[in-house]
């Protein structure tokens, strides 16, 4: 295992860690969202820059479709509610 792997595992569980504590404390859903988007980025650079990783296989490997799906939804009604309340 070399070091980006290990660095990409680290920061997985960080992000787990991260969210147990979220989900204990009854946090929104919304910081999950933003955690998960987050640890994607994260592993999405060390894909490219690091490993050498082609772009379009790297965000394949990094991101999820329904963590891609929940981000834009949660963007969507972020921004609905702020046009709504001023």
């Amino acid at each position: 295992m070399n070091y980006s792997e290990t660095f990409m595992l680290i920061v997985t569980v960080l992000a787990v860690c991260m969210m147990l504590y979220f989900i204990i404390k009854k946090y929104k859903f919304r910081n999950l969202i933003y955690i998960m988007v987050l640890h994607s980025l994260v592993l999405f650079v060390t894909r490219v820059f690091v490993q050498g990783e082609v772009v379009l296989t790297a965000f394949l490997d990094s991101f999820g479709l329904i963590q891609l799906i929940l981000f834009a939804v949660f963007l969507f009604m972020d921004y609905k509610q702020a046009n709504t309340s001023s």
